[in-house]
């Protein structure tokens, strides 16, 4: 073969392809469409629980009120709604003495009270623990004594 034949025979394939390629893919079928993936119904997120606590103090006055003013409604709005704290007036569930007890039965939630008031559950070292008579006029008093000065450590 002379090489203009073989250069005729190479092209004349070229030209085969180029045109038999394009007409192959346009004869072809539509290509088939995707069907969407179904949306996954969304399941209801459950409602978060919500918590009745009870508190009841064995003292009232100026401390307390800050506890019922202050510091509940702070719990009941950091908890996103799911603590919701009732205020018991001293006395109005339970006498002072049993409070104590009382948590620890699940009688009631929370309590405010001094290890003074609950002797007998506690035992005689309440009164040495938290009150010093006489000596003493506020609660950051007897912190300095109990956590500053190690009567905490000494004790425990």
């Amino acid at each position: 073969m002379t090489r203009k034949k073989i250069l005729m025979l190479l092209g004349s394939v070229c030209l085969a392809l180029i045109l038999a390629v394009p007409l192959a893919v346009a004869c072809a079928g539509p290509a088939p469409t995707p069907t969407p993936t179904p949306t996954p119904t969304p399941t209801p997120t459950p409602s978060a629980p919500v918590y009745e606590w009870n508190f009841q103090p064995a003292w009232g006055g100026e401390y307390v009120d800050h506890i019922r003013d202050v510091t509940l409604p702070n719990i009941e709005a950091m908890s996103g709604g799911q603590i919701e704290i009732t205020y018991f007036e001293p006395g109005a569930v339970l006498p002072t003495a049993e409070l104590f007890n009382a948590v620890g039965s699940g009688t009631i939630t929370m309590a405010f009270t001094s290890p003074s008031y609950n002797v007998a559950s506690v035992g005689p070292i309440a009164d040495i623990h938290y009150s010093h008579p006489f000596t003493l006029r506020t609660h950051a008093q007897v912190d300095v004594i109990n956590i500053m000065l190690g009567l905490d450590d000494l004790i425990n």
